[in-house]
């Protein structure tokens, strides 16, 4: 998974004292994605159908992509864990 921008690594840390471990940047768009999905739609179908059609969105791990069947996805990233830390 792409490794989310230094400054919101940064804010997630100084607000939660914590390291950004992966996996987290991804989880925060998609839930930010579906929020704007779901944003002013009366219906699960109507949502659903807005997430399918939201082509790209530009999030903390860099640019998203949304298919016509839903999956999201976005350019890979190779990271080194040593010592349990990402360097």
């Amino acid at each position: 998974a792409a490794a989310p921008n230094a400054e919101w690594s940064k804010r997630l840390k100084a607000a939660y004292g914590r390291e950004v471990t992966p996996g987290v940047g991804h989880a925060y768009d998609t839930v930010t994605m579906l929020s704007r999905a779901f944003h002013g739609e009366t219906t699960r179908a109507a949502a659903i159908e807005r997430f399918r059609h939201m082509g790209t969105h530009d999030g903390v791990v860099g640019s998203l992509q949304v298919g016509s069947n839903g999956v999201i996805s976005s350019k890979p990233s190779i990271r080194v864990i040593r010592n349990g830390k990402v360097e």
